[in-house]
């Protein structure tokens, strides 16, 4: 739209530089797109100036399925799995075209099912307390010790609303 303007102002008669002080644009643009119409005859893009697609919508469809399986690879990884002759950059841009992104992971503390139902017992226990019996309770902060090694920064692929989605969760153990 802009260039239609200024190009059919600069068929008006019109100078460059009072067409860019009109317009807003840089004189170097509008006389870009002079040349342009002049050897083209349009300003429009040329189609199908991109590069082709190296994947296939099939192949994309696999990536999504073992991204799927294996949510906590790397796209180095995904890339390797998926064995189409592209870069990781590619990997990233069809997985977050599919919606996936590539987040931390939320960490909580592993619970077995007996630390559960114990959980609820004690719970349902104290259920009807009030201020005064809660308030001879004493709340200590528990301190932390490295157990295990720390292997690094964990990333995991996942679709918007799926943070707590139990087989993308770290357990964690204090």
């Amino acid at each position: 739209m802009e260039k239609g303007i200024c190009l059919g102002m600069r068929l008006c008669g019109k100078t460059f530089a009072m067409i860019s002080a009109f317009r807003h644009v840089p004189e170097s643009t509008i006389r870009f797109w002079w040349k342009q119409f002049l050897e083209t005859g349009t300003v429009l893009r040329k189609t199908g100036s991109r590069g082709r697609r190296k994947t296939t919508a099939r192949s994309d469809r696999n990536l999504i399925r073992w991204t799927r399986q294996h949510p906590f690879s790397s796209a180095r990884q995904l890339l390797q799995a998926w064995g189409e002759a592209v870069t990781c950059r590619t990997v990233c841009n069809r997985l977050r075209a599919a919606g996936f992104r590539c987040r931390r992971p939320i960490k909580r503390p592993l619970l077995t099912q007996q630390n559960r139902v114990q959980r609820e017992q004690w719970a349902m226990q104290r259920v009807d307390w009030r201020s005064p019996q809660w308030s001879r309770i004493v709340w200590t902060d528990e301190s932390r010790f490295c157990v295990r090694v720390n292997d690094g920064r964990v990333r995991v692929w996942r679709l918007p609303g799926e943070r707590l989605r139990s087989d993308l969760v770290i357990p964690t153990v204090q």
